[in-house]
């Protein structure tokens, strides 16, 4: 629903979106359903990724600002929110912590365990380097469709034709 609401975004009609959305996740999904080596290659670097991801999250956290979570987000849920001490510190510290201890165990795993070549081959399939290969190429990716969608975005408020967030049906 997200890639479908990013398209709708962009101006593209629901109907036309949600194909779109279909048909790209039935191609995008065709290489691994085809090749169990694919499939367990994908499941290595994305299992993998979610790591890197979570680490992403917890530094937006920090950037966010803790203290303004608490403020703007957590208090004004209904309920005690007890060990505020506790998590604030695992959300500054302790999560960047086990995540970089999680994620060079993997990828000293990866570089000794599980790869059939050197380290640095981009082509094996449980490589440290296929892992870096493929999270640059969605980092690049992101940023670069993050930055058209946010040109449009201000186009559309400069304008005034935003209509602001359409809602979910």
């Amino acid at each position: 629903e997200m890639a479908v609401a990013v398209l709708c975004d962009l101006g593209i009609g629901r109907g036309r979106a949600r194909i779109a959305v279909g048909l790209g996740g039935y191609l995008l999904g065709l290489p691994s359903a085809r090749s169990l080596d694919v499939l367990g290659n994908q499941d290595f670097v994305w299992g993998v990724g979610l790591l890197l991801s979570g680490l992403l999250v917890a530094a937006v956290v920090v950037r966010f600002s803790v203290a303004r979570l608490f403020r703007e987000v957590l208090d004004p849920i209904a309920g005690d929110l007890r060990w505020r001490g506790t998590l604030a510190f695992l959300l500054r510290v302790g999560i960047f912590a086990q995540g970089a201890i999680l994620l060079g165990w993997w990828m000293d795993r990866a570089a000794s365990d599980f790869a059939t070549g050197p380290w640095w081959d981009p082509t094996d399939p449980y490589g440290v380097a296929t892992c870096l290969l493929q999270w640059a190429v969605a980092a690049v990716l992101a940023f670069a469709l993050g930055r058209g969608t946010a040109r449009r975005q201000a186009a559309r408020e400069a304008t005034g034709t935003d209509e602001g967030p359409r809602p979910i049906p």
